[in-house]
């Protein structure tokens, strides 16, 4: 019996052993966390017993762009703010009455997380609503603005437009926005997949074509030097701008190369 036993027990940790080399072996090509099998020996006379160890999974971020773009770049406001806004950016007043606001246009529509196309006030985390107002003493600017639910919304919008559009300076503010004039004009931006309208610019629109190009160069590579969409605009010759009617923005940086 002394010699079965030994004989057993040799088998046993031989097969151990077969199974550890197998998954040395796969775990370059591991498809995802798997349960782990964890056998106990089971003492003379009574029956073995598996039992499984759950594989630890990261949570995901459940707030939009958290983690993706630092804060460290802007002045932030408490994420508890109900009544914040984000001045995106400013425009000279001009004959046509013309205001495209290009560049944070591009930059939202990358970033759908931002819910943009309500077209109302937004009531919950996630949400941004954009108007256009008369700014400063003089009536002879246009301010863009985005307004949040929450300050937590607003940082996260600002520090996304900020990596993005380098040459960018957006304000976050909480509670009443000085040098607002007059009464707010709606501006709608559309978000992928709602609606006919995907936003993306003309085979005419130079501005809006490098503006596209280089939110998509940023937004999946962060560490992009430079300002690729103020090159774009000075040598667009020197940039395929045909790129930006391509979707989404990895079919885009692909085209590029």
């Amino acid at each position: 019996m002394k010699c079965l036993a030994a004989v057993l027990g040799c088998v046993i940790a031989v097969g151990s052993a077969g199974c550890c080399k197998v998954l040395d072996r796969d775990r370059d090509d591991d498809p995802g966390p798997i349960p782990l099998p964890v056998v106990t020996t089971a003492a003379p006379g009574k029956t073995t017993t598996t039992s499984t160890v759950a594989p630890t999974v990261t949570p995901k971020p459940d707030k939009p762009g958290e983690g993706v773009y630092p804060l460290s770049a802007i002045r932030t406001i408490p994420d508890n703010c109900s009544r914040a806004h984000v001045l995106m950016a400013t425009a000279p007043v001009n004959p046509r009455n013309d205001y495209p606001w290009t560049w944070t246009r591009q930059a939202v529509i990358v970033h759908p997380e931002f819910r943009a196309n309500r077209g109302s006030h937004p009531t919950v985390p996630g949400e941004v609503h954009f108007e256009m107002y008369d700014y400063g003493n003089d009536g002879k600017a246009k301010a863009l603005l985005a307004h949040c639910a929450d300050g937590g919304t607003c940082n996260r919008l600002a520090a996304m437009y900020r990596a993005v559009v380098p040459s960018s300076r957006p304000q976050v503010m909480c509670g009443e926005v000085p040098n607002l004039k007059g009464s707010p004009v709606r501006v709608l931006i559309p978000q992928p997949g709602v609606g006919n309208d995907d936003g993306l610019p003309t085979s005419s629109d130079i501005v809006g074509q490098c503006a596209r190009i280089s939110v998509c160069m940023i937004h999946m590579d962060p560490s992009t030097p430079g300002d690729p969409g103020i090159e774009c605009q000075k040598a667009p010759s020197r940039f395929k701008l045909a790129c930006a009617s391509r979707k989404p923005c990895s079919a885009v940086v692909s085209c590029l190369q």
